[in-house]
């Protein structure tokens, strides 16, 4: 089986970007299950390099917000303000 698929691009991440007249050559050369599963797939990658760096964001903000109620904390207790 060949498969022709002439209008596609490389984006500025390394990924291979496809033109909307590509999704019906290849549903017409693979069938639309397959085609579906593989953009699914992609998706569902896409979605797991977002959500990994938004937690490694929102970690880096709750330990700044760690390391600051620590110091806050400690002032306090200088002060006398809490025991």
């Amino acid at each position: 089986m060949q498969i022709i698929c002439y209008n596609y691009y490389i984006n500025s991440k390394g990924g291979a970007i496809m033109d909307w007249t590509t999704i019906p050559q290849l549903i017409g050369s693979l069938g639309f299950p397959i085609v579906m599963c593989v953009m699914i797939f992609t998706r569902m990658n896409e979605q797991s390099e977002q959500h990994k760096e938004e937690t490694l964001k929102l970690t880096e903000s709750l330990n700044n917000n760690t390391i600051a109620i620590t110091q806050l904390t400690a002032k306090l207790e200088q002060t006398g303000v809490i025991q």
